[in-house]
């Protein structure tokens, strides 16, 4: 029960994109449709209408499903169920992120000129963010977390090191999400390297260093 919630409103998710794939499929013109986008915004990747139309959707559906099936197969030890509310949030999260690639790419199809990068980095920087408020709530598992010799290893190690990380990677989301809209796109990269990497890459030193305080590295 703790995660039919979110299975519910992935699979509605996953509904939506099959029908604007429809409709794509009936209103667009046959033909190659932009897919890829270098750092300059332009395209480099196409794919057939058809193809273009049901890769989204069909890649949505199989991580909806691993989500779902997941907390079925975790040994007692690393239950996902203490953390159900934050693994719920990051399957919606991420299936929302493929959601809004989709429709981008749906209605530039259909003739919209619409920005192909920075509503997605945007996204992706929101989820950081939404993803870092729970981080802190996540108890030890298998899935998802900050997940090092030193966290799984001792549950307090990895208590304090998610505390940590938690709000580092919510200021490093909300600064991607801000910053993506002022900073050129062929910098990006070292924007989302800052908001992204920086706060996992601290997170994981920190875990060594409280993991040497306990005695346990």
């Amino acid at each position: 029960m703790k995660f039919a919630v979110p299975l519910l409103i992935n699979a509605l998710i996953v509904a939506a994109l099959a029908g604007l794939s429809l409709y794509v499929i009936r209103a667009a013109p046959d033909g190659l449709i932009a897919t890829h986008f270098d750092l300059h915004g332009k395209a480099d990747g196409w794919m057939p209408r058809d193809q273009a139309a049901w890769f989204m959707p069909i890649m949505a559906g199989g991580i909806a499903v691993t989500f779902a099936v997941l907390p079925l197969i975790m040994p007692k030890k690393g239950d996902l169920g203490r953390s159900a509310e934050a693994y719920g949030v990051a399957s919606i999260g991420i299936v929302a992120i493929l959601a809004l690639a989709h429709a981008t790419l749906m209605a530039r199809a259909l003739g919209y000129d619409v920005d192909p990068v920075r509503p997605i980095l945007a996204g992706t920087g929101l989820l950081l963010a939404t993803l870092g408020n729970y981080l802190p709530k996540t108890r030890y598992n298998y899935v998802m977390g900050v997940r090092t010799p030193w966290t799984l290893a001792d549950e307090r190690v990895w208590d304090q090191t998610h505390r940590l990380a938690g709000p580092l990677m919510m200021l490093g989301g909300l600064a991607v999400t801000a910053g993506v809209w002022f900073v050129p796109l062929e910098q990006v990269i070292w924007l989302l390297l800052a908001g992204a990497a920086a706060p996992s890459l601290i997170a994981v030193v920190y875990s060594y260093i409280v993991a040497k305080r306990l005695g346990g590295a």
